[in-house]
């Protein structure tokens, strides 16, 4: 597989799991999530640091599918955690939370 090929399919699984999460289709998104989990673990064609990013999307993305309830100070405090990270793609984290507390 090329490099570049490799990239491709992760930025659709991103696509995908955006999608899953717009269309409220919670019980797809986790099984996604898992598979998505496991295809970045063994996946050797991708470097640590990438492997890093796309594991706290992950990880950020089931966090943010239990707060649907969740009061404002957990939202707030899962958005300044997000902020800090040096190691997630920020822009659609953020503005699903944000989403949350106007909500």
């Amino acid at each position: 597989m090329e490099y570049d090929e490799e990239y491709y399919g992760l930025d659709s699984k991103v696509q995908l799991l955006i999608t899953y999460y717009e269309l409220k289709e919670l019980e797809v998104l986790s099984a996604f999530l898992d598979s998505f989990k496991i295809y970045i673990k063994r996946n050797k064609n991708i470097p640590v640091e990438n492997k890093l990013r796309y594991s706290n999307l992950i990880s950020y993305s089931r966090k943010i599918m239990k707060l649907e309830d969740a009061d404002t100070i957990q939202i707030k405090k899962l958005k300044s955690e997000i902020e800090q990270s040096t190691s997630v793609a920020k822009p659609w984290l953020l503005e699903k939370l944000d989403e949350l507390l106007i909500n």
